[in-house]
């Protein structure tokens, strides 16, 4: 008898509830709970949804500030900064170099190669080369960041020249940048050495309260044509018992740089890599030679 009056008590609310939908106004689009007759899911037309082909700049994988901490050998951690006594966050990005010493049948390994990852084996969205005058080659693999298109990896290579002829070095580029008219102008951006307020501010900002920072002077990314400061680079000590974390360098993108685009921003990571490695292995080659010389103090 219980049972008999449960099932009859279950149907009555069924009906109750289809009842409910059909009668309510503001449900009356929703078929009712055994109503077998709404169209199927691929026969409703739906708009189109297109994609966005310029994300916000507050979804880019590459945070404002950018930490370069030394792992093991001469690699690099890549990511954003951490306290002190805190936990590291997993690096963003794997800068890994290459040393080869062989004077013949040398690798064709570049020097340097970034990685979307926290180690060697993720992919390679760019990599450095060297050349034997002060220039070096910069190419980059935009496929690599996630890009779900099953064609061929497209290269764009950029040339990192460093003009030698000025007091200090200057490190110059050009890139192809699209303007808001949607027209594509050929830019040119350089790296300068800076004791500048975008400088000095990185310098002194801190993580935890503790200076890692060399030197209260670094370099500045500026575009020529504007004279805007993109980007600014300090050094980290080379003292390891002042410097713990072994904090290679720092690097900020400025707000005048967020409509450039991630592809942008990756051409000046891989550009401070390029500048920054150089200098080391031209500075361990004075440490080595009989005369010695002055330690880098961007790297």
């Amino acid at each position: 008898m219980a049972e008999t009056l449960k099932h009859e008590g279950l149907s009555k609310t069924r009906e109750m509830e289809n009842n409910t939908f059909a009668n309510n106004g503001e449900s009356s689009g929703l078929p009712a709970y055994e109503d077998f007759s709404s169209p199927a899911y691929d026969a409703v037309e739906r708009p189109e949804v297109q994609p966005e082909l310029n994300p916000p700049s507050e979804y880019s994988i590459f945070p404002r500030d950018i930490f370069f901490y030394h792992t093991e050998y001469i690699s690099l951690a890549i990511g954003p900064p951490y306290e002190a006594n805190k936990p590291q966050p997993p690096p963003i990005f794997h800068a890994s170099i290459h040393m080869d010493k062989r004077l013949s049948n040398k690798s064709e390994i570049p020097p340097v190669r970034l990685h979307y990852g926290p180690d060697d084996t993720y992919p390679v969205i760019g990599d450095v080369r060297f050349r034997t005058s002060p220039s070096s080659d910069i190419t980059l693999y935009p496929c690599a960041l996630g890009s779900s298109s099953s064609a061929s990896i497209t290269e764009t290579h950029i040339e990192l020249l460093n003009n030698t002829a000025m007091i200090a070095d200057v490190h110059f580029f050009y890139q192809n940048i699209t303007n808001s008219s949607g027209s594509i102008i050929r830019k040119n951006f350089e790296w300068r050495h800076s004791g500048g307020p975008e400088a000095k501010a990185l310098a002194t900002d801190n993580v935890g309260g503790e200076d890692y920072s060399q030197v209260k002077t670094g370099l500045k990314l500026m575009d020529v044509a504007t004279g805007e400061v993109l980007a600014v680079y300090c050094g980290g000590r080379h003292n390891r018992n002042l410097n713990p974390k072994r904090l290679g360098g720092k690097l900020r993108f400025l707000a005048s740089e967020e409509k450039r685009g991630e592809g942008f921003r990756l051409v000046v990571v891989l550009s401070i890599l390029c500048i920054v490695e150089r200098r080391r292995r031209q500075a361990a080659l004075r440490t080595a030679s009989a005369g010695g010389g002055p330690p880098c103090i961007i790297c």
